[in-house]
């Protein structure tokens, strides 16, 4: 091995290149190429920060900038590792109290340890799927803005309080009986109960 060849060697030990194509098509060895300069790689896997028992797939997009790890300077064995902010891509934000993840579409997801507070801000029509067949429990207080809808029962040990109306299609009862046995009951007295004028019936035809 000659000088040049050596020096060419230590100079590619570590390189700054970016990503100019990309293949995900096969899962053990999802590969891109990338731009160092002029020069064009082949195709180089990618490096992930888990793929043991716990999976960690977040690969590389078209012209993000990255770190290239060449054994022995050979570029055609290189391995892409960690990422760089760049012109094209900056970092999301400034504020090194928010570690901050945002997508393509808009979503951003974000935690300020300083506030301590956790954000999932969705684009719009976006939706969000939680599957637990085992239960969920939140501790704390929820304030929920729309409209809330269950396929099962519903159980308080509280109070439920309303401020409008309160719609059923079925029976409302609490531990003295159903509105619909009151009904009867109030009908079957003659539309009173006791003494007084008679009041229209509460059942109707």
């Amino acid at each position: 091995m000659n000088t040049a060849d050596l020096e060419r060697r230590l100079e590619n030990l570590i390189r700054i290149a970016e990503i100019s194509d990309v293949d995900y098509h096969d899962p053990e060895n999802p590969v891109c190429r990338c731009m160092v300069g002029e020069i064009k790689t082949n195709w180089l896997s990618i490096g992930h920060t888990r793929m043991g028992k716990v999976k960690d797939w977040n690969p590389p997009s078209k012209g993000e900038q990255v770190v290239l790890l060449s054994p022995n300077g050979d570029l055609s064995q290189a391995v892409i590792m960690a990422s760089l902010s760049s012109t094209l891509n900056p970092a999301p934000d400034t504020d090194a109290n928010k570690p901050k993840r945002t997508y393509p579409d808009g979503a951003v997801i974000e935690y300020d340890y300083q506030s301590h507070k956790l954000s999932a801000i969705l684009p719009t029509g976006a939706t969000f799927e939680l599957k637990s067949d085992g239960g969920l429990k939140i501790t704390g207080d929820i304030a929920l803005d729309g409209k809330l809808t269950a396929t099962g029962d519903i159980e308080s040990d509280g109070k439920l309080i309303a401020k409008s109306d309160i719609e059923s299609g079925g029976n409302v009862k609490d531990i003295k009986g159903t509105m619909q046995s009151m009904r009867d009951t109030y009908d079957a007295h003659g539309g009173h109960v006791g003494t007084g004028t008679p009041k229209p019936k509460m059942n109707t035809p």
